[in-house]
């Protein structure tokens, strides 16, 4: 017989304290040195916190459904993100690996801080 009764989890408990990672990225303007430059987005993961406060205090399959609504609203800011550093190069031939750097970081920080909203704006007025 199976459980029907199960807690539902949301896959992403833990993951505000990548934000920490966001600290490194601060050595780059003491530097220049380009590779720590992407670790800057990674500040973007401290939103992860505050979700998690939201599921703590509604733990149900709305929640669940509201993450996936969430998902596939903001699923299109890395699509774009890839598009510009495919399409860059075919435009300029002088384009620099910080410009894609850049728009990675960008990117992802976008990505994760879009989430965040949609997912707090479904969790608290839908």
């Amino acid at each position: 017989m199976k459980n029907t009764d199960k807690q539902v989890r949301y896959p992403a408990r833990w993951m505000w304290i990548l934000g920490f990672w966001g600290f490194g990225g601060l050595s780059y303007f003491q530097t220049g040195d380009t590779s720590k430059l992407f670790m800057l987005s990674f500040f973007a993961f401290f939103t992860y916190y505050f979700i998690n406060k939201i599921t703590k205090e509604k733990h149900d399959e709305r929640m669940l459904e509201n993450h996936n609504k969430a998902v596939s609203r903001s699923n299109k800011i890395p699509l774009l993100a890839l598009f510009i550093i495919g399409i860059a190069p075919s435009f300029s031939n002088s384009v620099s690996g910080e410009f894609f750097i850049w728009i990675s970081a960008i990117g992802i920080a976008v990505y994760v801080l879009t989430y965040a909203s949609f997912f707090y704006y479904y969790e608290r007025y839908t």
